[in-house]
């Protein structure tokens, strides 16, 4: 029989540098304004129980997936695309790469300076 620490030793094998940069990225949102959010929060948020969330943040669990980590952008207010490309570049940062990691942040910043222009001009690529 398996102990229970060895079973959870053996998902954070499965852990990329992607799926740390998610959670690491999700810690600095938690500690960001007035209101400070728990793991409960989000716990709650992905309906799921605390001690796997817990186990998550401690990548001792399998990683979040995609969907979970789109319910809590929803939840900080965040942009799931804008957020995706910050965990890729923490993950860049995390691997030793930094130049891949600056490439990455530059296209963010083109992106969102592209979003917001066209936000504010009114523009949109939808026809009406």
């Amino acid at each position: 029989m398996t102990d229970t620490t060895e079973a959870h030793n053996t998902h954070a094998e499965r852990w990329t540098s992607m799926d740390k940069a998610a959670i690491e990225l999700i810690r600095e949102w938690m500690a960001e304004g007035p209101v400070r959010h728990t793991m409960k929060d989000c716990a709650q948020v992905l309906n799921c129980s605390y001690p796997r969330i817990r186990a998550q943040f401690r990548y001792a669990y399998s990683p979040l997936t995609l969907g979970d980590f789109t319910k809590l952008c929803d939840y900080f207010g965040k942009d799931p695309f804008e957020a995706w490309l910050e965990v890729s570049s923490k993950a860049s940062r995390m691997d030793g790469d930094d130049k891949k990691a600056s490439e990455i942040t530059l296209r963010a910043n083109v992106f969102k300076a592209l979003s917001e222009t066209i936000n504010a001009t009114g523009l949109s690529s939808h026809a009406e």
